[in-house]
């Protein structure tokens, strides 16, 4: 799909492509504002790269809760919690992601790393950035 905006330099951010302005043409400020907020959400929508009938059915499947966010890639550098008496942190890469749906609907996420097998996103698995002394 062809995009209708352009990037601009200001505060809107996007601009109609082949829209030449005339001056006096929205008649007061709260048109004007109100235009350009529309074709801000436009020029942001539209760097998505997605297709409005992709956006209809990823909220279709949030809605019936068959959307799954995940907290990492393949690829992606994490932090480890290692130790059992003593907790110590290491650094490894993500290998495999597996996801799981309960009755509840709750989810668990199990990430496989390069040197230790599975662990529990968010038990011993959290980010690259992940500091423990963030938790208190």
């Amino acid at each position: 799909m062809e995009r209708l905006t352009e990037p601009t330099v200001g505060s809107f951010n996007y601009g109609l492509k082949d829209h030449k302005a005339v001056p006096g043409e929205f008649g007061t400020y709260e048109a004007f504002f109100d235009y350009s907020m529309a074709v801000k959400r436009l020029g942001a929508y539209e760097d998505t790269g997605l297709t409005p009938e992709r956006c209809a059915e990823l909220a279709k499947a949030e809605r019936e809760g068959r959307l799954v966010e995940l907290p990492c890639k393949i690829g992606d550098t994490v932090t480890l919690e290692v130790g059992h008496f003593k907790r110590a942190y290491i650094q490894d890469t993500v290998t495999q992601i597996r996801t799981y749906l309960f009755e509840d609907n709750s989810t668990g996420i199990d990430v496989y790393t390069t040197e230790r097998g599975a662990r529990k996103w968010g038990e011993t698995v959290f980010p690259e950035d992940y500091s423990p002394e963030s938790e208190v």
